[in-house]
C-alpha cells in the first residue's frame, strides 16, 4: 500500500516537469509605424543624401519615377545641395506646404519644401528640396527639384534690417550686387511675405520703385560702388521680392527696374550727358602765315 502515494506522486512530478518544457509564447512584435507623408519626404531625401543605394529608395516614389531613378541622377541631385550639409549636417525641416499647378492643362499636386534644420536664417535658407506628391494624401512622391540661393551671400553691402519710411517699413534681406559682362547691377532683396500675387514689370516697378530709391537715399549704392572703383555700372537697380506662396512655395521674383521708375536719369539722359562732356573732335585749322615778298632795289 505504500508504493500508491509514491506513485501518485512520481506522476505529479511528471507532469510538472512536462509543463515547465514547454515554451514562452513569443512576444507579440508591435505594427510598423505608419509614415506619413512628410515622413516619406524627409526618409526619401535623407537617403539621397547618405547615398543610399538607389534601390532601396525606389518604393518611396511613384512608378513613372522610378524609371528615371539611377545613381547618375540622384548623385546630381544631391551634389546640388551637399556642399551646405557636409558643414552643417544633413538633418531636415519641413519649411512649407501647399498645391501647385504643374501642367499647362491645370493639373494640381500638392508639395512639400524641406530645408537643413541647423541654416541660422530661418525666414531665408539657402537650399530648400522641394518634392511633390499627386495630392495630400498620397505616400509616392511624382516629383524633386532643389531651389538654391547661394547667391545671396556674394558680394553682399548690407545683412537684413528693417527700414522705417514714412510710407511703411521695409522688411530687407540683404543688400548686393550681381557682375556680369556688361557690368555691375546693384541688387536689394526684400521679404514679401504679405503678397502672394503674381507680379508682372509694371506692378514691380510700382513696388520697387520706393524701395531703391530709400536704398538710394540711405547710401548702399554709392556703398557698392566704393566697392567697385572704375567699374561699369548698368542703368538698372535689381530688386528681388522674397516669398512664401503657397501656389510655388518659396522663391524669389528678381526684376531689374529701369531708371524711371526710381527717379533716375533715363538712358537717353545719360547718353546726352555723356555726348556734352566728351570734346569736340574737329580741331581748328592753322592760321594761315602771312608771307612777304622783298621788293628789289
Amino acid at each position: 500500500m505504500k508504493f500508491v502515494p509514491a506513485l501518485c506522486m512520481g506522476l505529479l512530478l511528471s507532469a510538472s516537469l512536462s509543463f515547465a518544457k514547454k515554451k514562452a509564447p513569443s512576444p507579440v512584435k508591435p505594427p510598423e509605424p505608419t509614415l506619413t507623408q512628410e515622413d516619406v519626404g524627409r526618409r526619401a531625401l535623407t537617403g539621397i543624401l547618405r547615398g543610399v543605394p538607389t534601390d532601396s529608395l525606389k518604393h518611396y516614389f511613384e512608378d513613372s519615377v522610378r524609371a528615371s531613378l539611377n545613381d547618375e541622377n540622384l548623385k546630381g541631385f544631391a551634389e546640388q545641395v551637399t556642399w551646405l550639409s557636409r558643414f552643417i549636417g544633413d538633418s531636415l525641416d519641413q519649411f512649407m506646404t501647399g498645391t501647385q499647378v504643374v501642367d499647362s492643362t491645370g493639373r494640381t499636386a500638392f508639395f512639400r519644401e524641406y530645408r537643413f534644420a541647423t541654416e541660422t536664417n530661418r525666414r531665408a535658407p539657402l537650399i530648400v528640396m522641394h518634392l511633390y506628391f499627386k495630392d495630400s494624401t498620397s505616400l509616392e512622391i511624382a516629383g524633386a527639384y532643389n531651389k538654391t540661393f547661394e547667391g545671396d551671400t556674394r558680394n553682399r553691402i548690407a545683412d537684413a534690417q528693417v527700414w522705417n519710411t514714412p510710407a511703411g517699413d521695409i522688411d530687407v534681406h540683404s543688400v548686393s550686387y550681381v557682375e556680369f559682362s556688361t557690368g555691375i547691377l546693384p541688387v536689394i532683396r526684400v521679404h514679401d511675405e504679405a503678397d502672394t500675387t503674381t507680379l508682372d514689370s509694371a506692378l514691380a516697378a510700382a513696388k520697387g520703385g520706393p524701395i531703391v530709391r530709400e536704398a538710394i537715399a540711405r547710401g548702399h549704392l554709392a556703398a557698392i560702388k566704393a566697392a567697385k572703383p572704375g567699374a561699369t555700372f548698368l542703368n538698372r537697380f535689381g530688386v528681388a521680392f522674397i516669398r512664401k506662396d503657397p501656389r510655388y512655395g518659396y522663391g524669389q521674383l528678381s526684376f531689374a527696374l529701369a531708371p524711371e521708375s526710381y527717379g533716375g536719369a533715363s538712358d537717353a539722359e545719360l547718353e546726352k550727358k555723356k555726348a556734352a562732356a566728351k570734346p569736340t573732335s574737329k580741331k581748328a585749322a592753322p592760321a594761315k602765315k602771312k608771307t612777304t615778298t622783298s621788293k628789289k632795289k
